[in-house]
Parts: C-alpha cells; structure tokens; sequence
C-alpha cells in the first residue's frame, strides 16, 4: 500500500540480534526512505500522547495538531512513521511514552491500516487486521495481528516527499 514495501527489524542490516530487538524505528524509516520519503527524527515529531506525573498516558498539548499531520499525509496518499505504546511499557525514547513504531500506510472506513516491523513473517507485518482505530477520546488504538499486542499512537512523524 502507497508504494510501501515491508521491512521486518529482524534482518542483518541492522546489525546483531541485540541490536535488531531494538530496531523497529529503524524499519520503519528504511520502509518510509524506500517509498520515496526521506527520513524523520524524535525532534520533527508531534506527540499525541505523553505520559503524565502518575505515569497515565494522557493527550499531549499537540495531540490535534498530531491527527491533522497524520490525516493530511493520508489524504495525499503517504505512508506516515509513528510511534506506539504497547501495554504501557517504556523503553527511553524521547516521547516517553512511545516504545515500539509502526508505519500507518492508508486509511480506510476500516480505520488506519498499519505495516508493523516487529515480526520477521511479512503476513503477519502487514496483516489486514493491522488496524488503528479511533477510541472514545480520539485515541487511536488497535491490536497487531502478530502478537495480540494494543498498539496506542503516542506520535506522529512528517512524511516529506524526496
């Protein structure tokens, strides 16, 4: 979908095993790179969610201008890199809360539809179940098929054409 082919963080390229455990962010900015997309950093991201001072996920201060950067890369038909928490778990990023990225590569009635590096089986990577859909309070949530994981989008990254 939008000219985005599949990249599992478990290959070669990024390194020792060790080093592919943690590669997701990795993937998925060779999935945007590879699509035509140059690359994005934590510093050209918008949080829609942060954690607050009980350690709750709570909306970000850009969470609408995170929706508005994510619908119109969309609606121009880009694939967009974000950032997800899984489970409330943290792993030192520079959103706290994101620790785990996936690429969203379209939008359908279905909800986001979204490319997930974190298994080496392409089927399961880029599963139709892969669906990120808006909650009660516009959070968007979904269950990646490969490991039953919720996925909460804590960021949005540009996509910038090359």
């Amino acid at each position: 979908m939008n000219g985005v082919k599949f990249q599992t963080q478990f290959d070669a390229i990024f390194g020792t095993r060790d080093r592919q455990n943690v590669a997701c962010a990795l993937a998925c900015k060779k999935m945007m790179n590879d699509a035509g997309f140059l690359e994005t950093n934590s510093t050209d991201r918008i949080d829609m969610l942060v954690w607050n001072k009980t350690n709750q996920l709570t909306k970000a201060k850009t969470f609408l201008d995170a929706q508005l950067l994510l619908d119109d890369c969309l609606a121009k038909g880009y694939p967009v890199m974000v950032g997800v928490n899984r489970q409330n778990s943290s792993v030192g990023n520079a959103n706290k809360a994101t620790s785990h990225f996936v690429v969203i590569v379209g939008k359908t009635a279905a909800g986001y539809r979204f490319f997930d590096p974190g298994t080496s089986h392409e089927s399961k990577g880029t599963h139709a179940t892969n669906l990120l859909k808006a909650d009660a309070n516009g959070w968007l949530r979904g269950i990646s098929f490969y490991n039953k994981r919720e996925y909460i989008v804590t960021e949005v990254r540009p996509s910038i054409k090359k």
